[in-house]
Order: structure tokens, then C-alpha cells, then sequence
């Protein structure tokens, strides 16, 4: 008769892909909710992807399946924090740079404006001119 096994661990899995500065929080994190890092491919610059397991039979499973959500939202509002710190910077700066080239754009348009008048002045000028001393 065959013998059970009674030593196997099923695993459940789980991949996350995170910011490359954020590697050891999600990787210290996760240890905590029960996950071991399984596999950890930082190929690109900017991006991790991270592979964990844990026990499937892990005590209190649900409770720690809802702190692990928490712990993603707060994850998520870091890094969109993060990201954000260059954005109201980035945003000042085009509307300022926009608003600065119609100035300029108003003020060479301005300036054409007033010397297309003065050339048509002084071409009326020296018509006149030539009426009145007889040139044509």
C-alpha cells in the first residue's frame, strides 16, 4: 500500500510589478502578510517585477488578505505622491512659459503694426511733400 505524504506545502503565487525604488518596501511588506520572494527580475530601469508564494493553509488568511490591500492602497499613494512632486512644477512652468511667448508674440505684432504705419506715414509725407514743391 502506498504511504501519504503528509510533507507537501501547496503554494499559492503571486506577481507584482512596482517602481524600482519601491522594491524593498513591497519586498518588506509582503514578508509580512506570509509571502516568501520567490523570484525578482529587475531587467527594466524603472520597473521590478516581483514573484512571491506563500502556504496556502496560512492561519488568519483573510485578515491578513485585507491588511495586504491596505498595504497596496498605501503603496499606490506613495508612489503616485512621488510621481506627482514634478507635476505641479511641471505644469507652472509650460503655463508661465506659455503665457510669456504671447506677450512676446503680442509685442512683435504690436511693434510691426506701429512701423508698417510709420513707413505708410512717411511714404504719404513725401507725397505731399512732392505735390506741394511740384515733383512728381
Amino acid at each position: 500500500m502506498a504511504e501519504k505524504n503528509n510533507n507537501f506545502v501547496g503554494y499559492e503565487y503571486r506577481d507584482v510589478t512596482v517602481p524600482g525604488d519601491m522594491e524593498s518596501v513591497y519586498t518588506d511588506g509582503y514578508s509580512n502578510f506570509g509571502w516568501i520572494l520567490d523570484k525578482k527580475d529587475s531587467s527594466g530601469l524603472s520597473l521590478a517585477k516581483l514573484k512571491f508564494k506563500r502556504d496556502r493553509q496560512i492561519p488568519h488568511k483573510s485578515e491578513l488578505t485585507g491588511f495586504q490591500h491596505q498595504f497596496d492602497k498605501s503603496a499606490r499613494e506613495i508612489v503616485n505622491l512621488e510621481n506627482s512632486k514634478g507635476t505641479g512644477a511641471s505644469r507652472a512652468a509650460l503655463t508661465i512659459g506659455f503665457i510669456g511667448t504671447v506677450f512676446m508674440a503680442l509685442s512683435v505684432w504690436i511693434y510691426r503694426e506701429k512701423r508698417i504705419r510709420q513707413i505708410h506715414n512717411a511714404e504719404n509725407g513725401l507725397r505731399s511733400y512732392q505735390f506741394h514743391c511740384g515733383r512728381s
